[in-house]
């Protein structure tokens, strides 16, 4: 957003008191609730709610590779490759209402296969996380003009883990 539309964008839109939600589920799933009327997420918002999700066709949109992995030294590994096989399975991978990493699930309906946007990368989202030092000055001007980071985790706050 600052490199497309300067820091004055951001200035204004901290002038407009947004609420802001620790984590990137909560706010979707908060979209009609407590007079919540809209997000900016990276998850699509329920289809019962009062809104629509969509994903931009000119601007930038952040997406990235959910990883999982089994530790050689794991003690339980058949425990794991069950749980892995589970997360790779068609049943769960065409049931999460996003992009998978199958390529026999087709996306949600709407969208396009995400290699198809030419606007976001999953892997120059990895590159850019990997420079902590342009993160932690881009989280100090943030800070700067939004003000610290407040609430619990979106983990362990009871208020957030009511809403799943």
């Amino acid at each position: 957003m600052i490199q497309r539309y300067g820091i004055q964008f951001l200035k204004d839109l901290a002038a407009q008191n947004p609420c802001f939600i620790r984590g990137t589920a909560a706010p979707a799933l908060l979209v009609g609730r407590q007079d919540f009327l809209g997000n900016i997420t990276g998850y699509l918002t329920e289809p019962v709610k009062p809104s629509v999700s969509f994903v931009p066709e000119d601007d930038y949109f952040v997406s990235w590779p959910q990883r999982a992995a089994m530790f050689r030294l794991t003690r339980h590994k058949a425990a794991a490759r069950l749980f892995l096989a589970y997360l790779t399975s068609y049943e769960y991978q065409s049931a999460r209402g996003t992009w998978s990493v199958r390529n026999d699930v087709a996306p949600p309906p709407g969208l396009k296969p995400l290699e198809e946007y030419g606007n976001t990368s999953p892997l120059e989202f990895i590159q850019w996380m990997r420079d902590r030092k342009h993160l932690h000055d881009l989280r100090m001007q943030m800070q700067d003009i939004f003000g610290p980071v407040r609430g619990q985790s979106p983990l362990t706050d009871p208020a957030l883990l009511r809403l799943y």
